[in-house]
């Protein structure tokens, strides 16, 4: 009896494991969920704005900036004394850049790692965000490609 006690002591309550049946019914009910909302009408895609020469430049530019006053901002954070000022100011400026170039390229999924890695104190010296720009508009430009390729054939 003292050996039940003991065992439930150990485990935190209410946390129990999911079998991989049950995760594998999980995917399968939000997916059949997801494809509902999307035949309704009530989920659709995000427009992106077309992709011209002057936004791209702008994206890069804005990511370039963002990536070189990193320096600086870590520096002061690495002082201890503007660690807490540095961090937030950091962040915010993660959120501008964040905005900026998801209103000028649209948004895409690879904006989001580099957000989460410019969280990481370290990482945020990397031009995550030159990179991630660079990546979203390579993707844009393949895509308007093939979306080009179909219209031409009639498709």
């Amino acid at each position: 009896m003292q050996s039940d006690v003991e065992n439930k002591a150990d485990k935190p309550a209410g946390l129990q494991l999911l079998t991989k049946k049950q995760v594998a019914n999980l995917l399968a009910c939000s997916c059949r969920m997801v494809e509902r909302l999307v035949a309704s009408g009530t989920l659709t895609t995000v427009s992106k704005p077309k992709l011209t020469r002057t936004r791209i430049i702008l994206a890069f530019a804005v990511s370039v900036i963002a990536d070189v006053l990193q320096f600086p901002i870590n520096a002061v954070s690495a002082t201890g004394l503007l660690a807490l000022p540095g961090e937030a100011l950091n962040m915010m400026l993660d959120i501008v850049v964040m905005i900026i170039t998801s209103v000028l390229l649209g948004f895409h999924w690879a904006l989001l790692p580099a957000f989460v890695l410019e969280a990481v104190p370290g990482l945020d010296l990397f031009p995550t965000w030159t990179g991630s720009v660079a990546y979203v508009v390579w993707r844009r430009k393949q895509a308007e490609a093939h979306a080009a390729s179909i219209h031409s054939d009639g498709i």
